[in-house]
């Protein structure tokens, strides 16, 4: 095992993506990059400050590229783990939850609904559909995608649970089921 011990990383992890040497983690308002080259020993960890408040909740490592998301959405270019740099962050307004990646799209389950962003350039991400899946006090939670398919889960008021399978060719949303 690698061990941090000692490391004070000044809150708790709150997601990890590992892709080639590097575990990329996500705490607070940090993005931490671990050199998972030597499976034992104790590595220098890279930190990355992602600003004061960020709050970070999720990390997805893709093409050279993490994007974290918090209080906002940040990507951060880490086509060299040893030196991180911010290239883009947005503001989706509303209380963020989940990201999934699937090619050149973002899939961000919100308090607002789930956003649809395409990264077809990382450096300028941009909306290209939000679907309300419910209505208001419809929280979507968590996102997974698989091909053109997303599937997201939403909470009604904590009353009403939902899956819902969602479509999404061509960056366009149609909601094929909600069970």
């Amino acid at each position: 095992s690698i061990d941090l011990t000692g490391t004070s990383f000044n809150s708790s992890f709150a997601s990890i993506d590992v892709t080639g040497d590097y575990a990329y983690i996500a705490n607070s308002s940090n993005l931490i990059i671990v050199d998972i080259s030597n499976p034992v020993g104790t590595p220098t960890p890279i930190f990355y400050s992602l600003g004061g408040t960020f709050g970070a909740k999720r990390i997805v490592v893709s093409n050279h590229y993490a994007y974290v998301l918090g209080g906002k959405l940040a990507t951060v270019d880490i086509s060299d783990p040893t030196n991180p740099d911010t290239v883009d962050v947005m503001d989706l307004g509303s209380m963020r939850n989940d990201l999934a990646i699937s090619g050149d799209f973002i899939y961000v389950a919100d308090d607002g609904g789930l956003y649809i962003i395409e990264i077809t350039d990382p450096s300028s991400p941009s909306v290209r559909a939000v679907a309300d899946l419910g209505g208001s006090g419809n929280s979507v939670d968590a996102v997974a995608v698989k091909g053109h398919i997303v599937y997201a889960l939403t909470n009604f008021n904590g009353d009403d649970q939902r899956l819902h399978v969602v479509d999404v060719s061509a960056g366009s949303i149609s909601v094929l089921d909600s069970i």
